[in-house]
């Protein structure tokens, strides 16, 4: 049951945490999940991942050992159960979770796109992305900023965790007149230094001119 929920059920649950803290029940109603156990697994897993703690001791009857752990969004230390020690029953993530939770990881310490996330989790890059499309439906993540892609015109957005945090403009797009003044520049700057380097080196110079391009892409992308 877990499994079918994919990304955008994740996002969601994630979504009411950090909105509010949750319980079990509240997973269930809001996720469309039908089993409890299944919920302890997605919020467990979260606690364990250290993304969430326990903050609360939902009280069905007034038997301390009938409440439910109730978890909110963050780092903190567990609220302990009323009723002195529990042995925690150990419940094994659902897979899809774990990838979410290595993408949430990833987002947090870098921006990124949809292929740089795949290289982060694992993933194939349409995953990576459909990951971030979950999140960023939910407003968990935000566009950091878009990358200039040089000749190429507008850059593509890149991605960083923050919740309800507002998009970056998007540039204006580049007339065809600025992008061919930026391919000539380039051009100029890419034959400059292979002549430099083919009179330093004396060597081949189509050899030469792809030693400059493979320098100049590596510089680039310092």
């Amino acid at each position: 049951m877990a499994a079918r929920l994919l990304w955008e059920g994740y996002a969601k649950i994630i979504r009411l945490m950090i909105d509010k803290p949750v319980s079990w029940v509240d997973v269930c109603v809001h996720a469309q999940i039908v089993r409890r156990e299944t919920a302890h697994k997605i919020l467990y897993g979260l606690k364990d991942a250290g993304l969430c703690y326990i903050i609360d001791w939902d009280m069905d009857n007034a038997d301390a050992r009938s409440r439910r752990p109730v978890f909110a969004w963050g780092k903190d230390a567990d609220v302990p159960w009323p009723a002195g020690e529990r042995r925690r029953k150990r419940r094994v993530a659902p897979t899809e979770l774990l990838a979410m939770i290595v993408a949430i990881r990833a987002l947090m310490e870098d921006p990124l796109n949809g292929k740089m996330l795949a290289s982060k989790t694992g993933t194939v890059p349409r995953t990576a992305l459909n990951m971030i499309r979950a999140l960023h439906a939910h407003k968990l993540i935000h566009i950091d900023h878009f990358q200039d892609r040089g000749t190429c015109g507008v850059g593509y957005p890149l991605f960083l965790w923050g919740p309800d945090q507002p998009d970056a403009v998007k540039p204006r797009r580049q007339s065809e007149r600025s992008l061919w003044t930026k391919h000539n520049h380039y051009r100029k700057v890419r034959n400059a230094t292979a002549n430099l380097m083919h009179a330093i080196a004396g060597s081949d110079l189509k050899r030469t001119r792809q030693l400059a391009h493979s320098a100049e892409l590596v510089a680039a992308t310092a």
